[in-house]
């Protein structure tokens, strides 16, 4: 008799498009864990709000100039599902103050050098 499956996990995250000009913030996951090692969107565990979004870039050392929510969107994994909705975030200020890890590299890098997981491709530019 087979045993029965453990129920699916479900979080809920923000993930977050952080833009100026032709680059985009990304940031690499710790050595151990879900997606160890890689580079992500930056990224929240829960679903923030507008207001609670803007306040996450500001805790970042990010000045937003306009933020734009984005369409929900979903990616499963074996033991886990990821309910996703995200934020479209044009900054005004790059780099020395920008905290978490966070680095801006040009659109076209992104294949070539930082190759994103597939659980953040609804949010690829």
């Amino acid at each position: 008799m087979r045993a029965k499956t453990k129920a699916r996990r479900i979080e809920q995250r923000t993930v977050f498009i952080l833009r100026s000009e032709e680059v985009v913030g990304i940031c690499k996951q710790p050595g151990k864990g879900l997606l160890a090692d890689l580079y992500e969107l930056p990224n929240v565990i829960w679903h923030l709000t507008r207001k609670e979004a803007m306040s996450y870039c500001e805790r970042l050392g990010i000045s937003p100039i306009q933020i734009e929510k984005l369409s929900a969107a979903k990616h499963i994994f074996t033991h886990l599902e990821w309910q996703l909705i995200g934020y479209k975030v044009l900054v005004d200020e790059l780099g020395s103050k920008c905290g978490k890890g966070i680095i801006f590299v040009k659109e076209q890098e992104l294949s070539e050098k930082y190759p994103i997981p597939i659980a953040f491709e609804s949010y690829l530019p």
